[in-house]
């Protein structure tokens, strides 16, 4: 689990990015059952995205720790604009399109959200065992990328008591590209290849539903 302590609020100074508006009418692309991707950032908005999240803590020792109970290095969003921004990009940004590519969900009242950059490379995580994520819905923005490997890999959804068995449908390999945006459900169970060389890094935020347990057994996330 991440240790709260480790991580205090640090005022952003510079977030331009907070007043961008998304593209309108983006297409997105079905990669994988309950998984979507888009091209949502250019690169100057990567870069504007990455820099306000890399300066939040910059006044901390340590700015990098560990963002989640899987993986060692990250930053989570701390700043309060920040997480807003983020919590946003699905409530409210993206909600038309959520409403449209997940018909199965029971509502789309999203009471909370945790958002975090994960880096993969030399310095920070070198992949990431098959797994579902603590949330509904996921939604995954790479803001930067020149690694060969550190590919995500869709393997289906399996009810809680058979989480851990071997798929029986081939996987699904999405390598990212700088701006590339994946939603998809929480359920669906993934995991990252190794990392060979270079960098990635990706904002992840996890999305939860109002009166909803995660408990991977409800029918609608099958």
């Amino acid at each position: 689990t991440t240790d709260d302590q480790s991580w205090q609020p640090i005022l952003v100074s510079h977030c331009n990015i907070l007043k961008d508006h998304l593209p309108e009418k983006t297409p997105w692309r079905r990669i994988a059952p309950h998984a979507f991707a888009t091209s949502l950032f250019n690169p100057d908005q990567c870069d504007r995205i990455l820099e306000a999240i890399e300066n939040q803590g910059a006044s901390l020792s340590g700015n990098y720790g560990q963002p989640n109970s899987m993986q060692d290095y990250g930053i989570v969003l701390e700043d309060e604009n920040l997480s807003k921004w983020a919590g946003a990009l699905v409530d409210k940004a993206l909600k038309r399109t959520v409403i449209n590519l997940f018909s199965g969900l029971p509502h789309y009242e999203f009471c909370d959200h945790h958002a975090f950059l994960t880096v993969y490379g030399n310095e920070g995580n070198r992949d990431l065992s098959l797994h579902v994520d603590a949330s509904h819905l996921t939604l995954n923005i790479c803001l930067h990328n020149d690694a060969r490997g550190a590919e995500l890999v869709f393997t289906g959804s399996r009810c809680q008591s058979h989480v851990d068995d071997v798929s029986d449908r081939p996987p699904i390999v999405f390598t990212f590209d700088r701006g590339d945006a994946l939603l998809h459900l929480g359920s669906q169970r993934h995991f990252v290849t190794e990392i060979e060389s270079g960098c990635r890094k990706n904002l992840v935020i996890w999305y939860r539903l109002d009166k909803e347990r995660i408990d991977q057994t409800n029918d609608w996330i099958k």
